[in-house]
């Protein structure tokens, strides 16, 4: 007698049938394989990342330097992108922004999410640096994923942001460069981080209401004349004449 292999309910009294046992579960072990994979890569599937989702980039000593990653809808429906910090080294001399296709954050932030995409829309989510002119090299780590998914893969994003060594740039040269355009006719761009923004008229006289968010300084409701912007980035204060033509 080759031995009994008991399950419950039911005995397999010879080789044939122990042989037989096995191949059944095998299969069926492997067929719940097979499902768990295509489960998991058609979830994957939902986005999909142009070039990649691991980037270099090197950045100027003046700035501002965008670094995006862009990510596409792929469900074919409207979807709303999670995503989570994982990890960020980088220099704290830099000032440093964090923008999904809404919001930007003047740190990285430890999780949100974008808001609704359409299907087969591409959106970027992206570090901004100013570097001030200090050489180093910055990692950040980003979970995404589809926050409605079926079944929730979440990808990782990676960051390497180079500052090659370089001759110092003056800290108030770089934040001026960073104020555009000017003159101008409706608006300027001042560093994303700038706080305390304050525009006087030609007469030093301070304007009291004034538009300004994400970056942008709306004057177009002020006369046309020359202006001074006052402002704060990264603990300097700097002003700016600006033109609005």
């Amino acid at each position: 007698m080759i031995g009994k292999v008991s399950q419950p309910g039911f005995y397999l009294d010879s080789l044939e049938e122990i042989r037989y046992f096995c191949v059944i579960m095998m299969k069926k072990v492997l067929s719940l394989a097979l499902m768990a994979m295509a489960l998991t890569a058609l979830s994957a599937q939902d986005l999909t990342f142009s070039k990649g989702k691991t980037h270099e980039f090197t950045i100027t000593p003046s700035g501002p330097d965008d670094c995006p990653i862009y990510i596409t809808n792929n469900t074919g429906k409207p979807m709303v992108i999670a995503y989570e910090k994982i990890s960020a080294d980088y220099n704290p001399g830099w000032i440093i922004s964090f923008c999904d296709n809404v919001n930007c954050y003047s740190d990285f932030v430890t999780s949100d999410t974008f808001t609704t995409i359409t299907a087969n829309e591409t959106v970027n989510i992206k570090v901004s640096v100013m570097s001030m002119g200090k050489a180093d090299t910055a990692v950040v780590k980003y979970a995404v994923w589809n926050k409605y998914g079926n079944n929730i893969v979440k990808d990782t994003l990676s960051w390497t942001i180079f500052m090659p060594e370089s001759a110092t740039v003056n800290s108030t040269s770089m934040v001026m460069n960073a104020v555009y355009p000017n003159p101008t006719g409706d608006y300027v761009m001042l560093p994303a981080l700038a706080k305390n923004v304050e525009v006087f008229d030609a007469k030093g006289r301070k304007i009291n209401r004034i538009e300004f968010a994400n970056g942008k300084l709306n004057l177009l409701s002020e006369a046309v004349g020359v202006y001074t912007v006052r402002f704060e980035v990264g603990g300097l204060i700097t002003s700016q004449t600006v033109i609005r033509k």
